[in-house]
């Protein structure tokens, strides 16, 4: 038999000369707590014994193994918030990079109009035939610019 604080307590026995229990103690309790055991062997010899002992609070493993649903609940919402935030960022930088090769196919048609209308440095063949490459892949970036920024 056992006295944790203002509970008594029954012992079971384990093995030979060994007993235990089980002890829960109350939700919020801390501090220090007397046990007191006592023993008899049915021949009239008993004995006394008590310690002290110190709630200090629950264990971070305690805590986890009582909340293991939220827990599992809150990292998967995580999970899920970091991939949607990393296709936003990706998409992102996509549309970003196809304005930006819009913008250098651009620049690239004007110095070709400067060098064929201004410098005359290139031929008519020349400048039609860069017109002509730079017009169809301006399409093709365009297109995919309305692409991704209608997935949004």
């Amino acid at each position: 038999m056992a006295r944790i604080g203002n509970h008594d307590v029954n012992l079971a026995l384990y093995e030979i000369g060994t007993y235990r229990t089980v002890f829960v103690p109350e939700t919020g309790s801390t501090g220090k707590l007397m046990i007191y055991f006592s023993a008899d062997d049915g021949f009239g010899d008993t004995a006394l014994a008590e310690r002290e002992v110190e709630i200090a609070g629950n264990s971070i493993l305690h805590i986890i193994t009582r909340n293991i649903i939220v827990i599992g609940t809150v990292i998967v919402l995580l999970v899920i918030a970091a991939a949607l935030i990393a296709l936003i960022i990706l998409r992102g930088s996509k549309t970003s990079k196809l304005e930006k090769r819009l913008a250098e196919l651009d620049a690239l048609e004007k110095r070709a109009q400067e060098m064929y209308f201004h410098t005359s440095d290139i031929s008519k063949d020349e400048y039609n035939q860069m017109m002509e490459k730079y017009g169809k892949e301006t399409k093709e970036v365009q297109m995919k610019l309305y692409e991704e920024r209608g997935k949004k």
